[in-house]
């Protein structure tokens, strides 16, 4: 039995949606972040906002005296939750209110209170009041997903967002870099080519667009290796930048068929399953 299959190529882009109310919490009943509930550990604000770097700021909730450590993000390195960030001098005034100083290294991002093995998190993000000044962004042409673009300026370590065309965002905490002169972000695979943006994080941020806009380069298909198929058989698809396909759809098979893709990314190798049919094949 011979299979006619057409090739189309579906590039699909991923919509990530910021929101979130003003504080959250873990899951410890015990670290309620419910502003109606003072009976357990809370974080109720903190301010003001946007502040300096080594000014003094105070942290609002309830129960703060257990707290143990008050940490920020730190610049200079890409931050996970799984690395240690800036743990900052505080000093207890009292059950509800502590005055803690912004580390000199700090970047935007949001405030963690230790108690014990848990950490509550804020939803709202610490900013800073110095402008950010962008001079230069490179490369900007013929970049490929995964690839590192570099943001120099002047304090650019205030940039709290990094917003790639199709509304792709990257947060401060997730920058490879960061520093008051230099940030640098990789590009990510859902990202188009298109404007790119950059925000304070401010209740009403500011921001700025980059004049020339970001060229990403994506997968080109240029030729199949035969149409006429039988199940079982190997089937080879040209181009460029096939090392970018997470997916290979064949009819009626929407989880995907097991590929390779040469180094270079020039051509990509899969098997032709028995429970197909004769249609289009996606890349994903």
């Amino acid at each position: 039995m011979k299979l006619y299959h057409k090739l189309s190529v579906l590039l699909m882009a991923g919509l990530l949606l910021v929101g979130g109310s003003m504080l959250t919490g873990c899951d410890n009943d015990d670290l309620d972040t419910n502003p109606y509930n003072r009976g357990g550990v809370n974080l109720l604000g903190f301010g003001p906002c946007p502040l300096k770097r080594l000014d003094n700021m105070r942290i609002t909730g309830t129960q703060l005296n257990r707290v143990d450590k008050v940490l920020f993000p730190q610049g200079n390195t890409l931050l996970t939750e799984s690395t240690t960030y800036e743990e900052a001098e505080f000093h207890l005034i009292n059950n509800e209110e502590i005055e803690v100083v912004v580390p000199d290294q700090t970047v935007p991002g949001k405030l963690r209170l230790v108690v014990g093995n848990d950490t509550i998190v804020s939803v709202s993000k610490i900013t800073f009041e110095e402008t950010a000044v962008i001079e230069n962004v490179a490369p900007i042409k013929n970049v490929c997903a995964g690839d590192v673009i570099t943001i120099s300026g002047e304090f650019v370590w205030n940039i709290a967002s990094v917003t790639f065309s199709d509304y792709v965002v990257v947060e401060a905490e997730n920058f490879l870099k960061n520093t008051r002169k230099e940030i640098q972000v990789e590009v990510p695979r859902e990202a188009q080519s298109g404007e790119i943006t950059f925000s304070n994080g401010a209740d009403k941020p500011q921001i700025v667009s980059w004049p020339e806009p970001l060229e990403i380069r994506q997968t080109v298909v240029t030729g199949l290796s035969a149409e006429a198929l039988e199940f079982g058989e190997t089937i080879t698809i040209s181009g460029t930048d096939l090392n970018l396909v997470e997916k290979v759809n064949f009819p009626l098979m929407t989880e995907g068929v097991a590929f390779t893709v040469n180094a270079d990314g020039t051509q990509l190798m899969t098997t032709v399953p028995e429970t197909t049919i004769s249609g289009t094949i996606s890349l994903v």
